[in-house]
């Protein structure tokens, strides 16, 4: 979540700054250029002023000051998001500390190592930003660091660390929201979207109390008021990005009415601000493009004609006119995006774009989109690619592989591209459907079942349903059919293991991957609903119970599974609507 650095890094330096007996201008230093430094950074908020000010600070400081100068040099690098630059400037703050005085030494050592955390979390490299972050911790135990450290967890895909870091946070402040929107951040990592809205709701709800205590710092010390109201304008800010956290959870469940009513209050939250790339991106995800290009105007518009941060979003614009059917805003500002920045995910996806549906040169898409795979909008392009020259077989493959749970599956773009792509696959079902066929009639059931694995794979789900039927009616003809394969059984048995040990989420993965090896086997299916069932992961549950029934409509437990089936939607509606419902 590096949108917390700026507010953070104003915490833990400006008040810490305000409480020290130099708060009548942040002036122990005799360095005039420090002074005035101080002045710009924390009462003017002018960093580009403060940045030439501690520059020369630097220069013509004397040992005694220098580690000050440092790390306000490197604290103001960060905020301006010139991290290699903040990284240098606090190594040297390091090497002076020991000649600080060491009341100034214990008070600014902590926030050098959390300011240095996060400048190395902003540029992706977290096992350096968590070392930096312990070394801030054993310093001094303060609530963002805890914080800080947590998303560095969640950016490792470490959710228990995670949350046992917004524990620690909270045990030191109980008020500070940012726990909350951490906790928030977990349970959308782990797919427990609904308690995810929940959280986000209740960070939205706290950022009021969390300011009151610097309101009073900033009554008590007039010139820390334009700071306060800084960080009220920040505050405004993160309530209206929980609410994004909210409607993305919405959405990745396919709530899109709930979806849209959160994304609504965060509008609301933000009027007259510029929109941020993350409200840009759920405008374009609800299918809402003429706000989305608006709001993404209005982004770009507020940055240098030249700013490589303005070709994110340039990319998304691009996007959304491809959506639109306005090929030429497509081209045009995929262009202008790659112009800026070549390497950045959204950017490789806009101009793949570009070459699948405009300029006619599939073959550029898939090498455009290697550095940009993690996400299901890049692999279902890469997709559309081969499909476009005719590689039909690797397109299905590609398009197979995406994982069923990704939440993405829910966005507009996304499924404008599908809705784009799955017809191109009617010829390749037909042709695995026949093959299938004929294997049956010659009793080569194995190859038959995996013909019609491969179609399912690559149909709508109508058609998948009406395959998985058919060979529920085959399995049930030859029962031996439904026999493990070596793969699907070790990681059927790893799950069961998991399971005996409480440890459901890692249960799920693995059966999950047995099913992607035998799709067709209910008893997978009925135990993964069940997993998921545990976890409150009612639509999931509720989707491999279908399935089971689909292949086993006649089982003994039918009516059992249709109890559940029935219970697990009255408890996800349940949970929908205390969602909903807070405040």
């Amino acid at each position: 979540m590096s949108r917390l650095k700026g507010i953070a890094a104003l915490i833990l330096a400006g008040f810490l700054c305000a409480g020290s007996p130099a708060a009548s201008g942040c002036g122990a230093s005799p360095q005039e250029a420090l002074k005035e430094g101080l002045k710009a950074l924390f009462m003017d908020r002018n960093n580009d002023k403060a940045l030439a000010l501690f520059q020369e600070a630097v220069k013509t400081g004397k040992p005694g000051t220098l580690f000050e100068s440092y790390y306000y040099l490197g604290l103001t690098q960060q905020l301006l998001e010139k991290f290699p630059d903040s990284l240098d400037s606090l190594a040297q703050a390091l090497k002076y500390a020991p000649e600080a005085e060491a009341k100034t030494s214990a008070a600014i050592l902590p926030a050098c190592y959390s300011i240095m955390g996060a400048s190395h979390y902003a540029m992706g490299s977290y096992a350096e930003a968590a070392a930096a972050y312990r070394k801030s911790l054993d310093l001094a135990p303060v609530s963002l660091t805890c914080i800080a450290m947590a998303n560095v967890h969640i950016a490792l895909g470490q959710f228990d660390e995670a949350e046992a870091d917004a524990e620690r946070s909270r045990r030191i402040d109980p008020n500070a929201p940012y726990y909350y929107e951490i906790m928030g951040n977990v349970r959308a990592g782990q797919r427990h979207c609904l308690e995810a809205v929940g959280f986000y709701r209740q960070a939205a709800e706290a950022f009021p109390v969390f300011l009151d205590k610097y309101r009073r710092v900033a009554e008590a010390q007039p010139h820390f008021r334009d700071t306060y109201n800084g960080m009220v304008k920040s505050m405004n800010a993160e309530a209206a990005e929980n609410q994004i956290g909210a409607a993305r959870a919405f959405l990745s469940l396919g709530d899109l009415g709930d979806a849209a009513d959160a994304l609504d209050k965060a509008w609301q939250t933000t009027a007259g601000a510029v929109p941020s790339d993350r409200l840009c991106s759920l405008l374009a995800d609800l299918g809402r493009f003429d706000e989305a290009a608006a709001a993404i105007g209005r982004a770009i518009g507020a940055k240098p004609a030249d700013a490589k941060s303005a070709a994110a979003f340039l990319a998304l614009r691009s996007l959304v006119h491809c959506a639109r059917g306005n090929m030429i805003g497509n081209m045009n500002d995929a262009d202008r995006a790659y112009a800026l920045d070549p390497t950045a995910p959204w950017v490789r996806e806009a101009r793949a774009a570009v070459k699948i549906h405009v300029s006619g040169d599939a073959a550029a898409g898939p090498s455009l989109l290697s550095g940009a795979k993690e996400g299901v909008l890049a692999r279902i392009l890469e997709a559309e690619a081969y499909a476009k020259m005719n590689d039909l077989e690797k397109a299905a493959e590609i398009y197979a592989a995406i994982p069923a749970d990704e939440p993405s599956w829910h966005s507009a773009l996304v499924s404008g591209e599908v809705k784009s792509l799955i017809p191109q696959f009617r010829g390749l079902v037909q042709g695995k459907l026949k093959k299938a066929e004929a294997s049956e009639a010659s009793g080569r059931f194995d190859e038959a079942l995996a013909e019609y694995a491969g179609a399912a794979k690559i149909s709508d789900a109508a058609a998948a349903e009406t395959i998985r039927r058919r060979v529920g009616v085959l399995m049930k003809a030859h029962p031996s059919l439904a026999a493990l394969p070596d793969e699907a059984r070790q990681k059927a048995l790893g799950g069961d293991s998991l399971i005996k040990e409480g440890r459901f989420d890692m249960a799920l993965r693995e059966y999950r991957g047995a099913i992607a090896a035998a799709p067709f086997n209910p008893q997978l299916h009925i135990n993964t609903a069940l997993i998921c069932g545990e976890l409150k992961d009612y639509g999931g549950a509720v989707e491999h119970m279908t399935i089971y029934l689909q292949l086993q409509p006649d089982a003994a437990n039918a009516a059992a599974a249709r109890e559940g089936i029935a219970r697990w939607q009255a408890r996800r509606e349940e949970d929908r609507t205390k969602a909903r419902g807070t405040k």
